[in-house]
């Protein structure tokens, strides 16, 4: 099946949305963003969500505009399910804690950016999935994969920065095209995109997110890693089935 020129072109103002709202952030071009600071460690969640807002805009931008609702929702097909999946990493960063230099009591703290790291991959996800997978749903799985890959690389604009190297970047885009493929069977199955989300931050907590690897030692980081993946696994096989056998 082929794209028309006119669902490029949407793609097209989804992408510079997206790029734009969030790139201001990230490159920190407002001072009061750069200066910003909340009460109660919030200036972390923040800071975290502006800089996931792109994504999120876009979507649900285009879709008013098309006036049309996608395939995938927040919770999908299982709302308990998916609160399940959202709720164990929560659970994880809350009972490890993180020290700060905001005088914060670690626990509470560890449970924000826990809630940051979250929060911010439903924005991205909603982006991703909920609206770009979308338009490109009738596409072969290769097809499908290698858009929304080369999208996502292109949105984090990682090429700008001074000390990246080809190589760096060629790597970066493997892994973007490899967690298209993957986190795309994934929406595909469960319709969530808090499904989705969660197996989008699973690079975050390895080694993408500078918050996660500053905040935890990597012990704790591959614990926090290896109880998501393996409980996300489970709950993502048992999709379909009744949490309780009906008599």
């Amino acid at each position: 099946m082929r794209i028309r020129k006119k669902t490029w072109f949407e793609i097209f103002i989804y992408f510079i949305i997206a790029t734009t709202l969030s790139g201001v952030f990230r490159f920190g071009l407002f001072d009061w963003y750069k200066n910003m600071s909340l009460p109660f460690g919030l200036t972390v969640f923040a800071g975290t969500l502006l800089q996931g807002i792109g994504p999120i805009a876009g979507a649900l931008i285009l879709l008013t505009v098309k006036n049309k609702e996608s395939i995938f929702s927040l919770f999908g097909t299982q709302k308990i399910k998916s609160l399940i999946m959202l709720t164990i990493p929560l659970v994880l960063f809350t009972f490890f804690g993180v020290d700060n230099s905001y005088d914060l009591e670690k626990h509470y703290y560890g449970f924000i950016v826990g809630i940051s790291i979250v929060t911010y991959g439903i924005f991205e996800e909603y982006g991703w999935r909920g609206y770009l997978l979308n338009e490109l749903i009738d596409l072969k799985p290769f097809q499908k994969s290698l858009i929304v890959g080369f999208i996502w690389y292109a949105w984090h604009l990682s090429f700008l920065y001074k000390d990246t190297t080809i190589l760096n970047e060629l790597k970066f885009f493997c892994i973007l095209l490899f967690s298209s493929w993957g986190i795309g069977a994934i929406a595909e199955k469960t319709k969530s995109i808090a499904a989705s989300a969660c197996f989008h931050i699973l690079g975050n907590i390895l080694f993408l997110s500078t918050l996660i690897s500053t905040a935890f030692s990597n012990q704790t980081r591959y614990i926090i890693l290896g109880g998501c993946l393996v409980s996300w696994i489970i709950v993502v096989n048992i999709w379909d089935k009744p949490l309780v056998k009906q008599k």
